[in-house]
């Protein structure tokens, strides 16, 4: 997923924030700093094209992996977007077909 940052401080290019079962990581690219516009804003903030992505602990890449192929991983992460959950009834009617075609009787 692809936006534009705004900080006060310049960010980091790659931020890798591990989780137990799922790693964050944002790429950035582009940072300038600009002026603020804002009505009795008075300074600076920075900004910058950002990408993010999210991936199983277990898979995530390395700081340097990505290090080594940036520009690659940013268009990657530009591009990704989250896997669509399924609903509670649409599990069910997947257990529901399952059980059909095997023959096995679910009980109520």
């Amino acid at each position: 997923m692809r936006s534009v940052s705004t900080s006060a401080e310049k960010q980091r290019d790659i931020e890798i924030l591990p989780g137990k079962e799922v790693t964050q990581i944002y790429l950035r690219t582009d940072h300038k700093e600009v002026e603020d516009t804002e009505e009795g804003m008075t300074g600076t903030h920075w900004e910058c094209e950002e990408a993010f992505m999210a991936c199983s602990t277990d898979e995530a890449p390395t700081a340097e992996e990505i290090e080594e192929a940036f520009e690659d991983w940013f268009d990657y992460a530009a591009e990704w977007t989250a896997p669509k959950q399924k609903s509670l009834a649409q599990l069910q009617a997947d257990i529901e077909y399952i059980a059909a075609m095997t023959g096995v009787e679910l009980e109520a």
